[in-house]
């Protein structure tokens, strides 16, 4: 045993994964029943293989092997599945099931866009474990992106100062407005030496906000500036030789001889730059009573990553996806930022569909991408260099598609629909075949969900207190 962990570690520290792997499967087959060294295989080839080949690790139907069958399923986005074998592990008396609730809840969330499903789940977890942080956490996440601000605060209010997500709640708090006590409380908990890198950055972002709120820029900036830092070391290191690869590659066009059209006249697509304006347009465009937001649904990055084994059945999943939030209507949209990658992928699907790539101020615009935490693949966004390499393939790419897809795509500026409101969106609702409606303009009346760090932005009315932004960090 002790030889075979030898070998798995100096294999993994020579990157000779196929070594480590079977080091690690000898291992467990001395130790069949060890469900430790099960769970050692299951996360190696989560990491460095497949969620699908972990979750086939779990074939007995005890509700502990059920919930793990489950969890690595949904690491290899096989949610549906994932879904019913948590369901089974509960049915089958999993001790733990507020916990397989909460995953539900979250898988109906993330992959599958359907809130209500997912807050039946969060609610359903609180109501067997009542002080379960985590389903705290997510539940006041979907109130806050439904724009239930109170309710959001009234559930984070109850997580404990001894609760290991105390830390989490208190960054979605700062979040939810400008706070004396929550900012001194920040800093409070950030100088604790246990405090884990992944939180340690999160307080960062999140004190950097309260500064910038209250006008402290140069307060601001020193916390942006040690949040990029530390979140640099926490995810894979920006290579622009391969975005620019990709550039080219895309440019090139994508290959779609196996993608067969689809006759829908019912999708349109936003995309762009992040923090660039795009969920302020789909707001403004679903106010309108024949529009319905879609929000940012996965399956073109999914597409292009070639995540799919079976790409006919995914489409299915994604139109039924886009019916449930069109509902009544006449349109939907489908406001994925990164689609600016994909559009071949899109036109070969949905030939005669309509696309928006919007548009900000670069400077406005880089700033507010440093300031937030965006995910590991957005890898860019730690550093002001990288995101104006990053904002340069994305300005070569909306070059390529105006000029590949005419009549198809539209630009829209951020600073145009701020001061004039009424002549841009009519601009974008004429690109949909629609004509203009005053309701847009109280587009932060909805109560749809917005997963998006502009959530409180989009709820609030016009203004032009993020024009000009950068000049608080660039002056001097």
């Amino acid at each position: 045993m002790q030889n075979l962990q030898q070998i798995y570690q100096h294999a993994i520290d020579n990157g000779d994964l196929d070594t480590a792997e079977q080091a690690l499967r000898a291992t467990l087959a001395k130790v069949p029943h060890d469900n430790h060294m099960r769970l050692n295989l299951a996360n190696f080839l989560v990491q460095y293989r497949s969620g699908l080949g972990a979750a086939e690790l779990f074939t007995e139907n005890d509700p502990d092997n059920l919930f793990n069958r489950a969890y690595y399923l949904s690491k290899a986005h096989r949610s549906d599945e994932a879904i019913a074998q948590y369901q089974r592990a509960i049915d089958a008396g999993l001790s733990d099931a507020h916990e397989a609730y909460c995953n539900i809840g979250s898988l109906y969330r993330d992959q599958h866009n359907q809130d209500d499903q997912a807050e039946q789940a969060f609610v359903k977890a609180l109501q067997l474990s009542p002080g379960y942080s985590a389903a705290i956490i997510n539940l006041a996440n979907l109130y806050e992106d439904r724009g239930f601000k109170d309710k959001a605060e009234n559930l984070l209010s109850q997580i404990s100062e001894r609760d290991p997500y105390y830390p989490q709640a208190l960054c979605r708090l700062a979040g939810l407005g400008v706070n004396e006590a929550i900012n001194r409380a920040l800093h409070q908990q950030l100088r604790q030496q246990s405090l884990d890198p992944e939180t340690r950055c999160d307080m960062l972002y999140a004190i950097g906000h309260q500064w910038d709120k209250l006008g402290e820029y140069d307060h601001a900036k020193r916390a942006f500036d040690a949040a990029n830092q530390l979140n640099q070391q926490l995810i894979p290191s920006f290579d622009n030789t391969a975005w620019q690869a990709r550039l080219d590659e895309t440019l090139a066009g994508v290959n779609t001889k196996d993608l067969s059209p689809v006759s829908d006249e019912t999708v349109f697509f936003i995309c762009g730059m992040f923090r660039s304006g795009s969920t302020l347009l789909e707001q403004m465009l679903a106010a309108h009573p024949d529009i319905a937001a879609g929000g940012e649904l996965t399956f073109f990055p999914q597409l292009a990553a070639k995540r799919f084994e079976d790409t006919v059945s995914e489409l299915t999943k994604y139109r039924a996806q886009l019916q449930s939030a069109r509902q009544s209507k006449r349109l939907v949209s489908d406001k994925r930022n990164d689609n600016i990658w994909h559009i071949d992928l899109i036109k070969a699907l949905f030939p005669n569909a309509k696309i928006f790539i919007t548009d900000r101020n670069s400077d406005d615009c880089a700033l507010s991408i440093y300031q937030q935490r965006l995910g590991p693949s957005m890898n860019y966004a730690c550093d002001m260099t990288h995101i104006k390499q990053y904002e340069s393939h994305c300005e070569a790419l909306r070059e390529h598609w105006l000029q590949k897809y005419p009549g198809d795509v539209l630009i829209i500026s951020y600073e145009d629909i701020i001061s004039e409101p009424q002549k841009t969106i009519s601009t974008a609702l004429n690109h949909l075949g629609r004509s203009w409606n005053d309701a847009c303009l109280g587009f932060q009346k909805l109560r749809n969900t917005v997963k998006t760090a502009s959530v409180w932005q989009v709820r609030q009315p016009l203004n032009d207190r993020s024009i000009g932004r950068a000049k608080n960090y660039l002056k001097g």
